[in-house]
């Protein structure tokens, strides 16, 4: 489903009034970041106001507003928590942009195409810095070492994929886990976990929710791999783009762990593939039911990630979390 569907989907969990507070977040939030893009000393002002406003989900920040409200304790601020959430996601897509060479990024033209690549990784590190002007506002909470920990993991899992590319040997599931962890899934996950920080649930409570969004996080992806052999032109990517790229997801190590074809694997290592050569590989992993698998996976993480919220109190924020988490299994862009 889309941003807005999933919006919608979970809108029917809140009344009225709890959605209209979470817009109004979520456009303060914007509100926000658009003052952060300015700089007297950057000519690149404009760009990069651009990207960053170009939207997306705003799952991040959205989970975080969604878990705060679910505390009943002492709250701190939220608005600042959901900048830093946004602005880490945005600057890790920009830099990954100039890693994968993509033109395009939430319908508008990536950085690096239009300024160069030297510009793009600035401006990532421009909207890290700005990240890190919120810090001070959380000492002591336990959500500033949460954060660092998170831009040391999302690093992590970029060299990570950067090593492995066209590797059937270093690629496998146990590999593969591991790395959209540290690339989605932790940053969704702490989300939630600092969000529950800042409405002052208890530990037990806050590390439930960093597992439901863990969960979260991984079944989006998986959604994502899925997308590489079912996308449609509206969400952007074209079928066997990963593959391409020697990037090899769920639904491709499934099929040469439980369909070993010594003659794919060494075409997929190959670093120039041609168009029918990719469609080779993409139906030898469709008869390989690779994708089926991934689909009962996402299935996997959205009850494992139900099943963590029995420790939340019954409310309308658990109840847009558990819709939330019926509604990505549904997802189609």
């Amino acid at each position: 489903m889309t941003g807005l569907q999933i919006k919608a989907q979970v809108k029917k969990q809140l009344n009225s009034s709890t959605f209209d507070l979470m817009q109004a977040a979520i456009k303060e939030m914007e509100a926000q970041l658009k003052t952060l893009c300015r700089s007297e000393q950057l000519e690149m002002a404009q760009n990069l106001e651009r990207v960053v406003m170009a939207g997306g989900k705003r799952l991040r920040p959205s989970l975080a507003w969604t878990c705060h409200q679910i505390g009943t304790g002492a709250q701190m601020e939220i608005i600042p928590l959901m900048c830093m959430l946004e602005l880490m996601h945005t600057a890790s897509l920009i830099h990954d942009d100039v890693v994968d060479d993509a033109p395009t990024r939430r319908g508008v033209a990536t950085i690096h195409t239009t300024s160069g690549r030297h510009a793009a990784v600035q401006s990532g590190d421009f909207l890290l810095g700005r990240a890190m002007e919120y810090l001070h506002l959380y000492r002591g909470t336990g959500i500033n070492e949460a954060l660092a920990e998170i831009s040391l993991q999302m690093c992590l899992g970029e060299f990570q994929q950067m090593e492995h590319l066209f590797d059937t040997k270093k690629q496998n599931l146990e590999t593969y886990f591991e790395q959209i962890r540290r690339k989605t899934a932790y940053l969704i996950a702490t989300s939630c976990y600092c969000g529950g920080i800042a409405g002052g649930l208890d530990k037990k409570q806050c590390e439930a929710l960093r597992f439901y969004g863990e969960q979260i996080g991984i079944a989006f992806q998986l959604k994502d791999d899925i997308l590489d052999f079912t996308g449609t032109e509206s969400f952007g990517k074209q079928n066997g783009q990963d593959l391409k790229r020697g990037i090899f997801t769920y639904p491709v190590l499934y099929a040469f762990k439980n369909n070993p074809n010594p003659e794919m694997e060494r075409l997929a290592e190959k670093r120039e593939k041609t168009k029918q050569e990719i469609n080779t590989l993409l139906a030898y992993v469709q008869q390989s039911k690779g994708v089926e698998h991934t689909e009962f996976q996402i299935r996997v993480c959205s009850r494992e990630a139900i099943r963590a919220l029995d420790v939340i109190p019954e409310c309308e924020g658990k109840a847009a979390l558990i819709k939330m988490a019926q509604t990505l299994v549904k997802r189609t862009v």
